[in-house]
């Protein structure tokens, strides 16, 4: 997840943004390869989203998702 602050989570956990790429390596070498879910928070600059697509891409994540979820109260 992205939070509107630029704040990554993975798997609900807080993760410095730095600690990307080293916990993408290990996932992008299982076979299978899991499939990254993004979801970002509405109100979360664009930059947010491209520099952690960016990272996925680097360490090698083939299969990206979006997690869309419908605005509030409906």
């Amino acid at each position: 997840s992205i939070d509107f602050d630029g704040s990554i989570y993975w798997n609900e956990n807080g993760l410095d943004r730095g600690d990307l790429l080293n916990y993408v390596l290990q996932e992008a070498v299982k076979d299978p390869q899991p499939e990254v879910h993004i979801r970002a928070d509405i109100r979360a600059r664009y930059e947010f989203v491209s520099d952690t697509l960016a990272v996925l891409q680097r360490g090698g994540m083939r299969k990206v998702g979006f997690i869309a979820e419908p605005p509030v109260g409906q």
